[in-house]
């Protein structure tokens, strides 16, 4: 009777164990480790340098290729801030100047054995109206760390991987809004100063993530860091199963949009 006592003990033990690990452990992992640069430092390359992976030089590629007979011209390519030691995140700025739009092609990857393997490749739009609302569209399959930030559409389609087909549907989106005139941030608000435009949009997400109480500015104001509440709800939303109910909400929600927008959802 001990021994079948003991053994019903620890089977109840160990996943216990490995909840309190999971749900408690990797919150306060990232309370610790999560820091970004409140001004971040970024650095420009060539979408062909051969150091680059394959699959990521092929897949700015093919957003070039797609792209530019749609009236959009490449600015500049930027090396983002690194999350950690072996993730990379980097993208290629495009702006379509007649319509007032932007887009980026972005890639994650990681680096694990000295070989670096991608993680994720999409595709993102972005436009801004004189009112202030931003309409974002894009095809990551990956989900969002932050609530959308006030007066931000933003509208995932991961099933849509065609870059002009989810050029189509963004454009369907704007004409939703009836909006007072676009606005080209990179022009009229930087000068064309990619660079600026970049680092000023990831400094805004901050400090909406801020605003939503995820992160805070250290008092020197050279960083951003998560805030216990940030980093409980960073977490929790990619464990079991958060992360699935989210998923199956965003198909859910995108499948529905491509409805109403007029596309096939097959």
């Amino acid at each position: 009777m001990t021994v079948a006592l003991s053994n019903g003990w620890l089977w109840l033990a160990v996943p216990l164990a490995l909840a309190i690990f999971f749900y408690g452990g990797l919150p306060l992992l990232i309370y610790l480790t999560f820091k970004n640069e409140a001004q971040p430092t970024l650095k420009p390359f060539v979408p062909s340098d051969p150091t680059l992976p394959l699959q990521v030089r092929e897949h700015f590629k093919n957003a070039c290729d797609e792209l530019m007979p749609l009236g959009f011209e490449y600015v500049i390519g930027l090396r983002l801030p690194q999350m950690s030691d072996n993730v990379m995140a980097i993208l290629i700025v495009l702006v379509n100047r007649e319509a007032s739009d932007a887009a980026a092609a972005i890639s994650i990857y990681s680096k694990a054995n000295e070989f670096w393997d991608l993680q994720t490749s999409y595709v993102e739009y972005s436009t801004r109206f004189q009112s202030g609302v931003t309409v974002n569209t894009q095809n990551s399959t990956a989900l969002s760390a932050f609530p959308p930030a006030e007066q931000t559409q933003n509208y995932r389609f991961p099933t849509v991987r065609d870059a002009r087909r989810l050029y189509e549907v963004h454009q369907r989106l704007l004409n939703e809004q009836n909006l007072a005139a676009k606005v080209l941030r990179l022009d009229q608000e930087f000068g064309g100063d990619a660079v600026a435009f970049v680092r000023a949009g990831l400094h805004q997400e901050m400090v909406d993530a801020a605003k939503d109480g995820y992160l805070y500015l250290t008092s020197d104001s050279k960083s951003f860091r998560a805030t216990i509440k940030g980093a409980l709800l960073m977490t929790w939303q990619e464990l079991f199963p958060c992360k699935q109910l989210r998923r199956l909400y965003r198909d859910r929600q995108a499948k529905q949009k491509l409805a109403e927008l007029g596309f096939p959802t097959q």
